[in-house]
């Protein structure tokens, strides 16, 4: 994880914000594992699997993120995680 620039306490918190999110996104990966391995169809549709690679495509974005280097940041973004599966999940089966 790139080192976050803010205080002490900013860069503790956000960090703390940022592993967050990232469980979020892995959460919602074990999801899909799970439903998949219990459901064929599941498990072979197109949509899933584009469902699956956009949200492992975000999961890595956030824990390789250069971009976003100061704590503040974080902290102002915290649910990005939920926002970006939502996003996501629009795109791909309402879209």
């Amino acid at each position: 994880m790139v080192e976050l620039i803010g205080t002490e306490n900013q860069v503790k918190w956000a960090n703390d914000i940022k592993n967050d999110n990232i469980r979020v996104i892995e959460r919602e990966l074990e999801a899909i594992a799970d439903r998949s391995s219990r459901d064929e169809w599941y498990a072979n549709d197109e949509k899933v699997k584009t469902y699956t690679a956009r949200v492992s495509k975000a999961l890595d974005e956030i824990k390789n993120d250069t971009t976003h280097i100061y704590a503040s940041w974080w902290i102002e973004h915290k649910g990005i995680a939920n926002a970006y599966i939502q996003k996501i999940k629009k795109a791909v089966f309402n879209g």
